[in-house]
């Protein structure tokens, strides 16, 4: 098993590639069409086929390179999926890649709604999601066992940008990040 991270020259927003035997899963593919065609060329490079891509949240720079991966299940928690699947995120991925002169290759979708606070096979890995509000209504944690990782999207970040929809919820976010840090550490 491996994991590797991926980032983008637009807000050092994260992408990781997880990969077992033959069959890869990608967490939040960003940004631009180059950016993530990196990934996907690299999961080939290792022998394995995108099987499912998870995004933490809804923010278009998470979700926008779900397109690129039309043989994978699109996988997210159900508020994210409410979003995606929404009239308005193609008319944000638009602007936004307009606004920034970006090319996002094909069109977001939801293959896979999945239950927060429960455990579910993605591909190779059993992935636990776990809420995570504040930054956005919609937020969820991806932690995978085998590999002693914890995506958490746009929380905990070095360049963490501080734009919250709930100042409430994204500070008990951050206590509960701290008590799962402290007794069960990724």
């Amino acid at each position: 098993m491996h994991f590797e991270r991926f980032e983008s020259a637009l807000w050092e927003t994260s992408s990781l590639l997880l990969v077992a035997g033959d069959e890869a899963v990608v967490i939040d593919p960003c940004i631009s069409a180059d950016e993530v065609a990196r990934i996907a060329d690299r999961a080939a490079t290792l022998g394995a086929r995108v099987t499912h891509v998870l995004v933490t949240h809804a923010d278009w720079d998470h979700y926008c390179g779900i397109g690129a991966f039309p043989a994978a299940v699109a996988a997210m928690g159900a508020a994210t999926a409410e979003i995606v699947a929404g009239e308005d995120s193609l008319e944000v991925l638009s602007t936004r890649s307009t606004e920034y002169g970006l090319t996002i290759e094909g069109t977001p979708r939801v293959d896979a709604s999945l239950d927060i606070g429960s455990a579910h096979r993605i591909g190779p890995f059993v992935v636990e999601t776990v809420a995570l509000r504040g930054h956005t209504a919609d937020g969820t944690a991806y932690r995978i066992r085998d590999l002693d990782l914890f995506a958490v999207g746009d929380h905990l970040s070095a360049a963490e940008f501080p734009f919250v929809s709930s100042a409430s919820e994204y500070r008990a976010t951050l206590a509960a990040l701290i008590d799962l840090l402290e007794t069960d550490p990724p």
